[in-house]
């Protein structure tokens, strides 16, 4: 499965990436920015190797060397869904996003007082 994790801290990244490896996911792909992330995403489907799986934070710049953008993430997904893309998504963030998009499997609260990593892989083995 290819995957694309949408998160500008590593240290989230690495944890994330790390659950994913739990679930035998290798193909493991990284952006920090929106703009990076929509130019990953269109390149992938040019290429017709199209991710399988986002993985994305809520809020994250918007470009390089920009301040933090809190709708980033709501602004990813519109951006998949007007692609007509029909790519799972997984909201993995520190606030909670029961967001009611196309597209968007589940929402994951990523913080040390919850079982996130479990959260994670109900939500990654769900995909059919």
């Amino acid at each position: 499965m290819k995957v694309l994790i949408v998160e500008d801290t590593v240290f989230k990244y690495v944890k994330i990436k790390k659950v994913l490896e739990e679930c035998k996911i290798s193909m493991v792909f990284r952006e920090k920015t929106l703009e990076n992330a929509k130019k990953k995403i269109e390149q992938s489907c040019k290429e017709n190797e199209p991710f399988e799986l986002i993985v994305t934070d809520m809020c994250f710049p918007d470009s390089q060397g920009k301040s933090e953008l809190s709708e980033a993430g709501v602004l990813l997904i519109d951006f998949i869904n007007s692609l007509k893309l029909h790519i799972p998504i997984i909201i993995c963030s520190s606030g909670r996003f029961p967001l009611d998009k196309e597209n968007v499997l589940g929402s994951v609260y990523y913080s040390d007082k919850t079982d996130w990593q479990e959260e994670l892989k109900k939500l990654v083995y769900s995909i059919p």
